[in-house]
Parts: C-alpha cells; sequence; structure tokens
C-alpha cells in the first residue's frame, strides 16, 4: 500500500528505529514495523503510547518518536545509503582496516592501546610541570637576563634565538597537554567517549592548522605585529 504510515524515530548516527504494536517494542527492521493507512491513525496510536506498560527502550524514546511516511523515509534511508557507499568516511575506512587485519596485529594493537591509556594521566601531570616550569622558571630567566644584561648584536641574536627555541619546546608540551587533557578527565582517571574522542579530533585538526596569535596589548601589536604577519 502506497503512502502507508510508521512510528519511528532516528538515532544521533543516524540509525533508525520503528515501533511494532503488538509487543510495543523498537525495532530496526521497517519491513517488521505497524503500519497505519493514514497519518492520522498513526499519531493516534502515537498519543495513546504514554498511557500504556511500554518496555524501558520504548520510553526512553518516546520523547523522540514521530509519525512518517514509508516511501519518505525508505527514499531517505537509500539516498543515505548510497552517499556512504559513494563516500566513505576516513572512520568507515578505519573501520573497515580494523575488521581485515591480521589477528595478531589486532591484538597488538589493543595491546599498545590499553598501554598508552594506563600512562595518560602521569603523561598529563609531566607535561602539566613541564608547561609551568617553562612559564614560571625558564622565561623568567630569560627576560631578566635580557632585562638586567648589556649585549651587543651578536649576543642579543644568540639570546633570542635560544628564548624562541624554549618557547616552541613549550608550545609542543602544552599542544599535547590540551590533546591528553580532552580524554583524561581527573589527576588519575581516564575516561574515553566517542564524544570525548570527537572532540580531541577537532582539537587535533585546529593544533595542526595555520596559528595566529592576538596580541594582548594594542601597542605591541602596532609596534611588532608586521613580524608576524609575514610583511
Amino acid at each position: 500500500m502506497l503512502n502507508t504510515q510508521v512510528i519511528y524515530y532516528q538515532t544521533d548516527d543516524g540509525g533508525t528505529f520503528y515501533f511494532r504494536q503488538k509487543d510495543l517494542t523498537l525495532i530496526n527492521d521497517l519491513e517488521r514495523a505497524s503500519r497505519w493507512s493514514t497519518k492520522k491513525e498513526a499519531q493516534k496510536v502515537l498519543r495513546s503510547l504514554d498511557k500504556k506498560a511500554l518496555p524501558n527502550q520504548t520510553i526512553l524514546a518516546l520523547p523522540k518518536l514521530k509519525v512518517g511516511c514509508v516511501d519518505l523515509i525508505e527514499d531517505f534511508e537509500l539516498t543515505q545509503t548510497m552517499l556512504s557507499i559513494s563516500e566513505p568516511t576516513p572512520e568507515d575506512e578505519l573501520l573497515n582496516e580494523l575488521l581485515l587485519m591480521d589477528q595478531a596485529d589486532f591484538l597488538a594493537l589493543i595491546d599498545d592501546i590499553s598501554h598508552v591509556i594506563m600512562v595518560l594521566p602521569e603523561l598529563r601531570n609531566v607535561l602539566k610541570n613541564d608547561v609551568k616550569y617553562a612559564d614560571s622558571v625558564i622565561l623568567q630567566d630569560y627576560l631578566h637576563t635580557i632585562e638586567l644584561s648589556d649585549f651587543d648584536l651578536k649576543t642579543g641574536y644568540h639570546l633570542a634565538q635560544k628564548l624562541k627555541q624554549s618557547r616552541q619546546k613549550r608550545r609542543c608540551e602544552k599542544d599535547r597537554l590540551q590533546l591528553i587533557s580532552a580524554l583524561v578527565s581527573a589527576e588519575d582517571e581516564v575516561t574515553i567517549t566517542v564524544e570525548r574522542a570527537k572532540k580531541t579530533q577537532r582539537l587535533l585538526h585546529s593544533i595542526q592548522g595555520e596559528r595566529h596569535y592576538h596580541y594582548r596589548s594594542k601597542d605591541i601589536e602596532n609596534e611588532l605585529g608586521d613580524m608576524l604577519s609575514g610583511s
């Protein structure tokens, strides 16, 4: 029957679940879903669900349930499937690589991951202390040397290069600290979720992109800004 209606909801990752009236459950098979000839009939059933004793899965999804035309849903799912086939995401490629990985290589990968996870909290603490030391000790030593000493052009250039190397090292440590902190939720705890992994990926892309420094002092920006703009 054309234009039949179903009760359904879509998950955040694009999956679709359909309501089956005989047992009040949600299934991911459109062929076995309950159908109604009109949208009005399906909406009446949907409104009545909050008065029924429902399985936990259906209760949790109740606010997300809606009525839709089977033909439109099938066209949407077909389009999504075709897009996913024609344009595999990096996650799809990685998933396929993991599925095809030799068993020994797969076990070795899991072993490496578990060892990395175990040391992440301590690595975070070490990096945090290193960044703090670079800002509170190393930088102050350089600044006071510049402030209190007399130096010629050659010595001044050498001093500026050493300061630059120190700050670049500190920048690398801070980047690593930010990435690890996205995964490590406390001093001695690692909480790796899909959302935290996505946040880490976004941060990684930001770090790998072109950096732009925003001057805190407008006077310094006017005096030295051209050095960072490349002009």
